[in-house]
């Protein structure tokens, strides 16, 4: 799917948007998974691996928000299939010295993915995307983090430019 804003949505924000996480993150998670689902310029980001979509149903259980939202997401075709490529022995480096589990734990694919989408957003508050992680991530691969609140302003910014 061709779309003006592709993300790459940790499961944090889905799990917080369906009153399964943080409840301090629910109503802008809530608030970006309802703007992702209804309008049309947005597109969820997944691997070609399925790492994130095995995540996404193995963490948001049937009868979730979340989950009845990822499977909307996908019947609508509001997706964007990410070839999976492995980041570069620099950028590794750098993120495994700021203690980021580049390459073994659960970010790594969320990064590759953002890496590899035309928008280079990637939707988080995991604490573990440390301003120090979200620096090199920038630097090196040209990649941004975003809370759900900068990602609703992102939408804000895009409407605005489309009607002038």
């Amino acid at each position: 799917m061709s779309a003006d804003l592709d993300l790459t949505v940790d499961i944090c924000i889905l799990r917080s948007g369906s009153q399964l996480g943080d409840p301090k993150y629910y109503e802008p998670s809530h608030q970006l998974m309802q703007e992702m689902e209804k309008k049309g310029q947005y597109a969820l980001c997944l691997d070609s691996r399925g790492k994130i979509s095995a995540q996404y149903l193995r963490h948001l259980k049937e009868g979730t928000w979340g989950h009845h939202w990822f499977q909307m997401m996908v019947s609508r075709g509001k997706y964007a299939i990410i070839q999976w490529t492995n980041l570069d022995r620099g950028t590794k480096t750098a993120l495994k010295e700021e203690h980021f589990d580049s390459g073994v734990g659960e970010d790594y694919k969320y990064v590759v993915t953002a890496a590899g989408s035309q928008s280079r957003v990637l939707v988080s508050h995991d604490p573990g995307y440390s301003q120090r992680v979200r620096k090199i991530l920038r630097r090196r691969l040209s990649l941004n983090v975003n809370s759900a609140v900068e990602c609703l302003t992102l939408d804000l910014n895009y409407r605005l430019k489309s009607e002038c």
